[in-house]
């Protein structure tokens, strides 16, 4: 089974449940368009890849803190989302997996924990990159995965 990556962008860090919350909401990225209509901000090749790969989706992770510097993203950054599957029991469980003619859909949950600062999250993914679809289609729904956040250049 192998690694698939995606690359976000974080579009908001808000506080939520009487600020006890700070959720951050991620998009996916999207590339430089021929015409400069409606480009990103570092809109680039690599990102025009990323979005041919993941046109539409949302993710969202949830922190138990009302300290901003503990949360480990900064608005209007880019960050690579790698998920693995994993033979262990992790937080981040695949929940749902939906294939259309020319797009997977794909859903990872982080299960609730008071034992670490990220409260939950969820990875809504809808992928056309169809050598991505085996390690999902693979590992099953329900199966567990490791998800990591890591910021990337542009």
């Amino acid at each position: 089974m192998g690694q698939v990556r995606a690359k976000f962008r974080v579009m908001e860090i808000s506080r939520h449940w009487n600020g006890e919350i700070t959720e951050v909401r991620l998009l996916p990225v999207y590339g430089k368009r021929k015409d400069g209509y409606h480009d990103e901000p570092g809109a680039c090749e690599e990102n025009a890849a990323f979005w041919d790969a993941t046109p539409s989706g949302e993710a969202y992770v949830r922190y138990g803190t009302i300290d901003e510097a503990e949360v480990p993203f900064r608005l209007g950054a880019c960050y690579y989302i790698d998920m693995i599957p994993s033979e262990n029991e992790t937080r981040w469980r695949l929940d749902v997996n939906s294939q259309y003619e020319t797009q997977l859909g794909v859903e990872l949950e982080c299960r609730w924990s008071n034992e670490s600062i990220l409260r939950t999250g969820s990875i809504k993914m809808s992928i056309g990159n169809r050598g991505a679809w085996p390690a999902f289609k693979d590992a099953g729904p329900g199966s567990y995965w490791t998800v990591s956040f890591t910021e990337s250049e542009g």
